[in-house]
């Protein structure tokens, strides 16, 4: 056999195995994610009970502020940290170690300064009880900035079972961890404190066993990461990101204080003001949960396409980067056809299957908008994780 014969069969094996290992990887991404949503509605419609109406509605704006922070981490620093190692193909534990001594400072930082926003947060929602609880998802912030690059390390070396597994285990135990301490600490009052609590157990664990699971990559002379190159690259796809998740939170987060604003023109004050805007507050959060299905599904595509673009970019093919791209957008518009149309056709009754039924009537005609609204912008969503993944942040 020639040699060009065999490179040819050579480049044919390794690209075959690539997609195989994609196509595997995807489906045990795609599980995961699926799980991932599952519980997520098992958690919301179990807060939902565990706080009550009211409490639910409190809660919501500041899980709302702490997604922005923790999105905006974990999506650069898994992308970022992805990037590093797929194109570091010679010595990848280098890669590793080189850019989680960046992320380390980087999450300590975040995390110090969403503690120091917590008070002023609280006032611009017009809820000083929510102070307590937004220091605690400091905690979480600080997790989340450790784990989501030991999680990139895992994406950028293709081993997406790993990846899926972590997912499977920390949705578990967040869902558990949080109904269970919010029903605990609920006869004294601090159900919403418990939730955040368990919230942060959940997630310092799961940085724990992340560490186990994915390593930590070794002290290389061969790599080295330069620290400011490499977050002059990081800071375009953490501003993208938080321009992403502004659009999805600012909604709930500006909502609460127009309604306590609304409430104390009916002549309600204090706490009965704060007590009615919450309860409004977890109307809007139940339509948000079905809402954003599409795209928490799609985030599931966009973990396995942007590897496999940031690979095929590193290696100058222009013909893969329009493939894997075509496949993504028609595989993202199916998906997000299928659960718009259901969202949409029947809104009442998905609220009413983990809400109650005020609940449900209140928020029906919200949701069939909202449905179409987070549709388009799951799409959106695919496009803006294709330019970052061929570094057009």
């Amino acid at each position: 056999m020639s040699e060009s014969a065999t490179a040819a069969k050579g480049a044919g094996a390794t690209t075959s195995d690539v997609a195989g290992r994609a196509g595997r990887g995807g489906v045990a991404v795609l599980g995961a994610k699926s799980f991932f949503i599952l519980s997520g509605l098992l958690q919301q419609a179990g807060l939902s009970a565990a706080l009550g109406q009211r409490g639910y509605g409190e809660l919501a704006p500041v899980l709302a502020f702490a997604n922005i922070v923790n999105n905006v981490v974990v999506a650069s620093s898994t992308q970022g940290v992805s990037r590093a190692v797929a194109q570091s193909s010679r010595d990848e534990a280098g890669a590793i170690r080189a850019t989680l001594r960046i992320h380390v400072v980087v999450a300590v930082l975040v995390a110090i300064g969403f503690a120091l926003a917590a008070p002023l947060v609280a006032y611009v929602e017009r809820g000083p009880e929510m102070t307590a609880p937004l220091l605690v998802m400091a905690v979480v912030v600080l997790a989340y900035g450790l784990y989501a690059p030991l999680v990139g390390s895992l994406n950028g070396r293709g081993l997406f079972a790993r990846q899926a597994g972590l997912d499977v285990l920390f949705a578990a135990m967040r869902t558990v961890l949080m109904i269970g301490v919010a029903f605990a600490l609920k006869g004294m009052g601090r159900g919403v404190l418990g939730a955040t609590t368990g919230f942060a157990i959940a997630a310092a664990t799961i940085f724990v066993v992340a560490t186990r699971v994915a390593g930590t990559g070794r002290a290389s002379l061969q790599t080295t990461v330069e620290r400011r190159s490499y977050l002059t690259t990081l800071a375009p796809l953490a501003l993208a990101q938080l321009f992403v998740n502004l659009v999805m939170q600012a909604d709930i987060l500006l909502l609460r204080p127009f309604l306590v604003v609304a409430a104390e023109h009916t002549g309600l004050q204090g706490p009965a003001a704060s007590d009615a805007a919450s309860a409004w507050v977890a109307v809007y959060r139940a339509c948000q949960l079905f809402a954003f299905l599409p795209y928490q599904l799609l985030v599931s595509l966009t973990q396995v396409l942007f590897p496999m673009l940031a690979h095929a970019r590193a290696d100058n093919d222009s013909a893969k980067v329009k493939e894997y791209v075509a496949r993504g957008a028609r595989l993202g518009a199916i998906a997000t056809g299928v659960f718009v149309a259901v969202v949409a056709a029947t809104p009442q009754s998905l609220l009413g299957f983990l809400y109650s039924p005020a609940i449900a009537a209140q928020g029906a005609s919200t949701l069939r908008v909202l449905a179409l609204a987070q549709g388009a912008f799951a799409m959106f969503a695919i496009g803006s994780t294709i330019l970052a993944s061929v570094s057009r942040e």
